[in-house]
C-alpha cells in the first residue's frame, strides 16, 4: 500500500528521491528508491471528499499526524496540567477534527507548539516559553 502524496524535494541520486514526509513519520528515513514510489494522479472526483486517512503505525502504536495547533488551556483537575487542541491533518470539517491533548503527546511536534505560541503568545504554554 502506498501513502501520500508527498512532495519530492531533491534527487540525490539517478534512481532516488528525497521526499518531504509528515512530522509523524519522522522514524523514517525520507529517501526512497524509484522502485518505492509512484506517480500522484489527479483526483477524478474532485467534488466528493476523501475519507480521513488510515493511521500511520510506529512502534505497533497507531500515529495521527497533527495539522496545526489551535489553542491551550489549563485543566487543574489532570496530572498534565497544559492541555493543546489540535487540528488533525485529513479530518477537517469532520466531526473528529479536533481534540485535547496533554502536553507532553505534543513533545513530537515543537515546531507547531512554537507557531502556535508564536502567534498567541498569552495563551497558556509550558514554563520555558514565558
Amino acid at each position: 500500500k502506498y501513502l501520500g502524496p508527498y512532495e519530492i524535494i531533491a534527487q540525490p541520486g539517478s534512481h532516488s528521491f528525497t521526499l518531504r514526509l509528515p512530522e509523524s513519520m519522522r522514524a523514517v528515513h525520507p529517501v526512497f528508491h524509484v522502485s518505492m514510489l509512484e506517480p500522484s494522479t489527479p483526483n477524478p472526483f474532485p467534488t466528493r471528499s476523501a475519507p480521513p486517512p488510515a493511521p500511520v503505525v510506529i512502534d505497533g502504536e497507531p500515529e495521527f499526524e497533527i495539522a496545526r495547533v489551535v489553542d491551550s488551556k489549563i485543566d487543574q483537575r489532570r496530572a498534565c496540567k497544559l492541555l493543546y487542541k489540535v487540528i488533525w491533518l485529513g479530518y477537517e470539517d469532520t466531526e473528529d477534527e479536533s481534540s485535547w491533548l496533554p502536553a507532553t503527546e505534543l513533545e513530537h511536534a515543537p515546531e507547531l507548539v512554537s507557531d502556535f505560541h508564536a502567534a498567541y503568545p498569552h495563551k497558556p504554554g509550558p514554563l520555558s516559553s514565558l
